[in-house]
C-alpha cells in the first residue's frame, strides 16, 4: 500500500512540475486592439523604441510562444497606433505618465482633460537634438528671445504675456528640469493661454514635459503640474 502511495505522489509531482516548467503563463496587453505579450525592462515597463514601436513575443493561433531553433523566443515589433495604457499608466517614447482622474488619453499618447475639447492637455516631446558644443542653455536662450518678441506683438492686440523661469524636480526627483511658465491675459482679464514646460537633456536630446490650456478653455490654477511632473511622470532611459 505504501509503495502505491509513493508512486502516486511521484506521479502527481511530475505532473505539477511539467505544468510549472512547460506551461508558463504570460500577461497580455492590448496594443491596437490586439492581445499581445510585451517585452518589458527590469522595472516591468514595456520596452518602447523610436516611432512608438513596442516589442512583443510571437505566438501561434493557440497563444503559445514560438521559439527559434536555439530555443530563444521569437519577437516582433508593433507600432502603437493608439496610446499604450498599462495598469493605469500611459506609455510613450522614453516615458510613462499616470492616468489622472478626470483625464483621458487620446491617440497621440498624451493626457487630455475631460470636457475641454482637448484644449487642456499634458504631453512629452523631443524638442531638439543638440549639435556640436550646443547646450540646453543655448537652446533656451533662443526660445526666450522668441517669446520676448511675442510680448510686443500681443500687447498690440490688447493682450499681456507674462513669463517666468526656474527649475523643477521631476521624474521622482531624479531629474532637475529647467522650468518655463507662460500666461496670456486678454484686455478683459481672461486667461486665454497658460503653459508650463519643463526642459531637460538626455544625451544630445532636449525633451520637454508640457502642460497647456489653450483658447481660454480648461485653465485651472488649482492643478499642480509640478507635483504631477514629480510623482506621476517617469522618464525611461
Amino acid at each position: 500500500m505504501s509503495k502505491k502511495i509513493i508512486a502516486l505522489s511521484l506521479a502527481i509531482l511530475f505532473i505539477v512540475t511539467c505544468f510549472v516548467a512547460c506551461g508558463k503563463k504570460y500577461d497580455t496587453t492590448k496594443v491596437n486592439g490586439e492581445d499581445v505579450i510585451l517585452i518589458t525592462d527590469e522595472n516591468g515597463n514595456p520596452v518602447i523604441h523610436e516611432a512608438d514601436n513596442v516589442i512583443a513575443l510571437v505566438t501561434d493561433s493557440n497563444g503559445e510562444v514560438l521559439t527559434y531553433e536555439n530555443g530563444e523566443n521569437q519577437t516582433r515589433y508593433i507600432q502603437i497606433k493608439d496610446a499604450l495604457e498599462v495598469d493605469n499608466f500611459v506609455y510613450g517614447d522614453h516615458n510613462k505618465m499616470k492616468l489622472l482622474s478626470g483625464w483621458t488619453v487620446d491617440g497621440r499618447s498624451r493626457l487630455v482633460k475631460d470636457k475641454t475639447e482637448e484644449n487642456c492637455h499634458i504631453s512629452f516631446t523631443l524638442t531638439k537634438t543638440l549639435k556640436g558644443e550646443e547646450t540646453l542653455a543655448d537652446y533656451l536662450d533662443a526660445v526666450d528671445e522668441q517669446n520676448d518678441l511675442l510680448v510686443d506683438v500681443l500687447a498690440k492686440q490688447g493682450s499681456t504675456l507674462t513669463m517666468s523661469d526656474g527649475t523643477a524636480s521631476i521624474s521622482g526627483g531624479k531629474i532637475v528640469a529647467e522650468k518655463r511658465v507662460y500666461k496670456i491675459v486678454d484686455a478683459e482679464g481672461n486667461v486665454t493661454h497658460y503653459a508650463e514646460k519643463y526642459y531637460f537633456v538626455a544625451g544630445k536630446s532636449v525633451y520637454s514635459l508640457n502642460y497647456a490650456c489653450e483658447n481660454g478653455v480648461g485653465y485651472d490654477e488649482s492643478f499642480n503640474f509640478e507635483e504631477f511632473a514629480r510623482t506621476s511622470f517617469t522618464y525611461i532611459d
